[in-house]
Parts: C-alpha cells; structure tokens; sequence
C-alpha cells in the first residue's frame, strides 16, 4: 500500500502531453488539474485503502459477505498494475 501511495505522490509530478496541442506540459498545477479530472486519482486513492487491515480490525477473522465486499476493493490494486504495465511498454517504445 505505501507503493501505490508514492506513485499517486509522483503522479502529480508526471509530465503528460496535452491532447489539444500535443506539447508536454511541465507545470505543476496543470499536471494536478489534469490528473483530477482524469478520474485515475479516485481509483489511486481507493486503491491505497489497506482493506484487508480494515476488514480483520472490525469483522475479525470471519467477516463473511462484508469481507468479500471489502476485498473487490482490493481488484483496484491490478487496474493501477495494468496501467503502469502499459506505460512501461511506452517507455520501451519510445527508446
């Protein structure tokens, strides 16, 4: 969980190109701005909620349905692994 809390951390210090002129933007508060509104910070910052110390802390060891409710949560973490899987492949393309 601290992994996936550094990366939303480096996200806002990310360049990205601007679909509209196709530059690379370097300032920070565009960066911040765009990476708002990409929706990607909300899936981040789901994904970063340690589920599993959450579910033991107030179910116990058998939380039943709530458990496996708060665990879909968790599928979050391998949206996040894809995309950063995807943006290795651009960078090996790239070079």
């Amino acid at each position: 969980d601290f992994f996936f809390f550094a990366d939303i951390v480096l996200n806002f210090r990310t360049t990205f190109f601007s679909p509209k002129t196709g530059e690379e933007i370097f300032e920070p508060k565009a960066i911040a701005a765009h990476y708002f509104s990409s929706g990607t910070l909300a899936i981040d910052l789901i994904a970063t909620i340690p589920t599993d110390m959450i579910v033991e802390q107030f179910m116990g060891e058998g939380g039943g349905g709530s458990r496996t409710i708060l665990q879909l949560f968790g599928l979050l973490k391998l949206i996040r692994i894809r995309r950063l899987s995807r943006i290795i492949m651009y960078m090996r393309a790239r070079d």
